[in-house]
């Protein structure tokens, strides 16, 4: 187990994956609560590639 302020192996890497994939994820996010919001069943769809 790490520590608070460490990084446990492979976690700069690990960061750095999650950081440039962030954005993507959450337009995904944004992209399926809108088509829901109007009533588009593709909502789903986006959320369910954002969660993959």
């Amino acid at each position: 187990m790490s520590t608070a302020g460490t990084l446990p192996a492979g976690g700069p890497a690990t960061l750095s994956v999650l950081t440039a994939q962030l954005p993507g994820y959450t337009g995904l996010l944004e992209r399926a609560r809108a088509n829901n919001r109007i009533g588009n069943v593709v909502g789903g769809a986006y959320l369910h590639q954002a969660a993959s």
